[in-house]
């Protein structure tokens, strides 16, 4: 699977990756709470790494919203993966994944981590539409007890036709709903108001006038 980042409506090509103490994407970082980590296998990690700039998220309240900018550092990235869903000693899935190289060969999925802030003093949730497979989710606070507003984030394999949606709130925020379309070739991230699921929807229910 091809991987993705997604900041608000931007899409960059592969998924950062935090080195220490091993391999491992992050979530939820900031505040007084533990980050989601998923890690990468052992042996495969080097095979699937490559080196990329870094796009650092922050906050910016005037858009009420995830923006980014480049800090000139690098990161280790990975841009072509498989995931392996874990099992515990018995044998039943524990809820944990690992990020390996690729198994399947002509996969159409992607693996996308999505990112979307709210506005000041507000909050943001992401959903998964039907039939996506989500891998983790995490909020990052933009104080310690994120008073001043937060970013929600979460990591998905999504195959051609499937979606993710957003709904945010805070000050300076007019669009408070989002949503992340892949349609097999093309990544878009769209933000509106309420009426945008009618505008992007396939079918819509309604009586013609």
């Amino acid at each position: 699977m091809k991987t993705y980042d997604v900041v608000g409506t931007k899409v960059h090509e592969g998924i950062g990756v935090e080195m220490e103490p091993y391999p491992h994407i992050v979530l939820g970082e900031g505040g007084h709470k533990r980050a989601t980590w998923i890690p990468l296998g052992k042996r495969d990690a080097e095979a699937i790494i490559a080196r990329a700039p870094i796009l650092e998220s922050y906050w910016k309240s005037e858009v009420g919203g995830c923006e980014e900018r480049d800090t000139g550092r690098t990161t280790a990235r990975i841009k072509d993966v498989s995931v392996i869903a874990l099992k515990d000693a018995e044998g039943k899935p524990n809820g944990k994944h690992l990020i390996v190289a690729p198994r399947n060969g002509g996969d159409d999925r992607v693996l996308v981590l999505w990112r979307v802030g709210s506005g000041y003093r507000g909050s943001v949730s992401i959903t998964a539409g039907e039939g996506v497979t989500v891998i983790a989710s995490d909020t990052s606070w933009h104080s310690g007890r994120g008073n001043l507003g937060e970013t929600a984030e979460m990591l998905a394999i999504l195959k051609p036709g499937q979606v993710l949606r957003a709904s945010r709130s805070g000050r300076h925020v007019q669009n408070t709903r989002a949503r992340l379309a892949y349609d097999g070739k093309t990544i878009t991230a769209t933000f509106g108001g309420e009426e945008m699921e009618a505008a992007t929807a396939d079918e819509v229910e309604g009586d013609l006038l």
